[in-house]
């Protein structure tokens, strides 16, 4: 999770209600009781206060990432290709020291300022993902996927954001995707075959 990210899904999110009647958890209902107890200290709510100002600028509400308009023009007055790679270095840097409140900041300048950077988008997803939004990790993953369709590491961030935000469906043809562009693939095959017996599709 701490590797470099290189400078570079289409399935809507679904939810998959708990079959009727079972005792089984899927891996999505294990986690939401650390889910739901996560995030009700101050700390916490001071820190997704700063995660909010960090993400201005960009909607992250459908499928696809889109661009506030009337915010963009206050963070990004004069957009330019310069400055995009600028500050996706700014993010990378602050990713792999682990600031990723700050990443996401840089990476949603750089996408502001270069709609089509895919490693700004890249880099967008995965500090999402480290700084607990895996929702709009995986808005941000579709939309890097989009620009490089082909990439393998893409859809392996797509697969564990969509799983931590409980879109097992998702994860489940993210892997799939994977073994379509490798089969040899061990990871995905057997994340693969786990979520698809848990939606019993196995």
């Amino acid at each position: 999770e701490n590797a470099r990210i290189r400078p570079s899904s289409r399935p809507l999110v679904t939810v998959i209600p708990s079959s009727a009647g079972s005792s089984r958890l899927t891996p999505s209902e294990a986690r939401a009781p650390a889910a739901r107890a996560h995030g009700t200290s101050p700390a916490h709510e001071q820190d997704d206060s700063a995660l909010v100002a960090a993400m201005r600028g960009l909607l992250y509400a459908d499928s696809r990432i889109a661009i506030d308009g009337a915010a963009a023009g206050e963070i990004v007055p004069s957009p330019s290709i310069e400055q995009a790679e600028r500050e996706r270095i700014a993010g990378e840097e602050a990713f792999r020291e682990r600031r990723f409140v700050e990443a996401v900041a840089a990476y949603t300048r750089a996408v502001l300022n270069e709609f089509e950077n895919g490693g700004a988008l890249e880099g967008l997803g995965r500090s999402l993902h480290q700084a607990g939004r895996p929702r709009e990790a995986c808005v941000a993953l579709r939309s890097a996927i989009d620009r490089e369709p082909e990439s393998i590491a893409l859809r392996e961030a797509l697969a564990l954001s969509a799983q931590s935000f409980g879109d097992d469906v998702e994860a489940a043809g993210a892997w799939g995707e994977i073994l379509a562009r490798d089969p040899a693939h061990r990871t995905a095959r057997g994340r693969r075959a786990v979520l698809l017996y848990y939606l019993e599709d196995y």
